[in-house]
């Protein structure tokens, strides 16, 4: 197979995989780990009405929360709960944030703080976002039931699909991450 064919086909990335290690040589641009298994993202207390959200922005260096984006993972919380989220940029290319904002806002090239959903629904500074291996931890009452959207603040990044569901539900009787669609 040519090289043209390699490139053209995706090839030369599996290719590099097998090669640079076998030479005793990795890659700068390695790709950080998340959980596999969305039940590994949230933990819960239903008791104490608090949900604990891991959020893994930008995994294989791409425009997506936990390898999810344009929607695909669906957070949903009962109103009234309080709300953690635990993020982490793992994209070793760019800077990402993390804020919840009104669904219609998320196609904004740019997202102002004063849209947020809930006070204080956002990393610290979303649209300067925080390099590669910075946790961050933000905290709010889903105080509103309705249908939101998980965003990326930094200009464009929402508007280029790195946004998913938040779901505050009034008849909800505990947290739920789902996946609807796979593509």
């Amino acid at each position: 197979m040519r090289l043209c064919d390699l490139w053209r086909t995706g090839l030369w990335a599996i290719s590099l995989s097998v090669l640079l290690p076998a030479c005793g040589l990795t890659s700068t641009h390695q790709i950080a780990k998340v959980p596999s298994n969305a039940s590994q993202w949230l933990v819960q207390h239903p008791d104490s009405h608090t949900a604990i959200i891991k959020l893994a922005a930008g995994e294989h260096n791409g425009m997506n929360f936990n390898g999810y984006g344009h929607g695909q993972m669906v957070i949903t919380v009962p109103l009234h709960w309080n709300i953690t989220v635990d993020f982490v940029n793992v994209d070793l290319a760019q800077a990402h944030s993390a804020m919840v904002v009104p669904l219609a806002d998320h196609s904004l090239t740019s997202i102002p703080s004063s849209v947020l959903a809930f006070p204080k629904a956002s990393t610290p500074s979303p649209d300067d976002g925080t390099e590669a291996g910075i946790d961050q931890s933000f905290h709010f009452v889903a105080s509103h039931a309705g249908d939101y959207a998980l965003c990326c603040g930094v200009p464009g990044h929402s508007a280029m699909g790195m946004w998913d569901s938040f779901i505050v539900s009034k008849t909800a009787s505990k947290a739920a991450i789902t996946i609807t669609r796979v593509g």
